[in-house]
């Protein structure tokens, strides 16, 4: 039996080899320890004791402006200004309102937001060499991103598309722009459809 097993919580899908939960009650205890304290509006990848090591995305707006941060630069990458402004403007959106409310998503320092509850530094590497060339849609590369801003995009595209019941910040955004945002990770996979 893992910690996990000791807390009210659901079963998500997996995130590579890792399980992903999400959290129904509250628990006291520090976020970092192995057996972690957490709160009903928690995700976490992986269930602490008697599996791995749980890190605890304990906002998940922040994920979401992280993944529509990445969504907005690639779509500047891809295209120019003047297309990706005409795209959201033809939707009925103020681009500079919404690049603001994206950014103030994703200011919040990450360790207020994400935990590694119980991670020693051969935890830490193992997982970034695990998703650095586990077989899934899109490893995480060194050269991109912080691993921690990483896995706030990944779990922020979950938590856009599949979560938006609990959004809250990000909630207004959602309606806003899901016609014109895609995936770009793919990573999660949902083992309950």
């Amino acid at each position: 039996m893992s910690y996990i097993d000791t807390i009210k919580h659901e079963y998500l899908g997996q995130f590579g080899s890792r399980s992903v939960y999400r959290i129904l009650e509250n628990v006291a205890g520090s976020r970092d320890d192995f057996d972690f304290g957490c709160t009903s509006t928690d995700l976490v990848i992986g269930g602490g004791s008697g599996e791995v090591p749980a890190i605890i995305f304990s906002d998940l707006d922040y994920c979401v402006g992280h993944f529509l941060l990445e969504w907005l630069h690639q779509q500047f990458a891809l295209k120019s200004e003047e297309d990706v402004i005409r795209r959201l403007r033809v939707g009925g959106l103020d681009p500079e309102k919404i690049r603001t409310q994206i950014s103030e998503l994703a200011e919040a320092p990450h360790k207020q937001k994400i935990a590694f509850a119980g991670w020693s530094a051969l935890d830490y590497y193992e997982a970034v060499k695990e998703y650095s060339s586990s077989p899934i849609a899109h490893p995480y590369r060194k050269d991109s991103v912080p691993f921690e801003h990483w896995l706030a995009q990944n779990i922020g595209e979950y938590a856009f598309f599949e979560m938006s019941q609990h959004l809250k910040a990000s909630a207004e955004l959602r309606p806003l722009l899901s016609e014109l945002v895609e995936p770009l990770f793919e990573n999660f996979h949902n083992d309950l459809n």
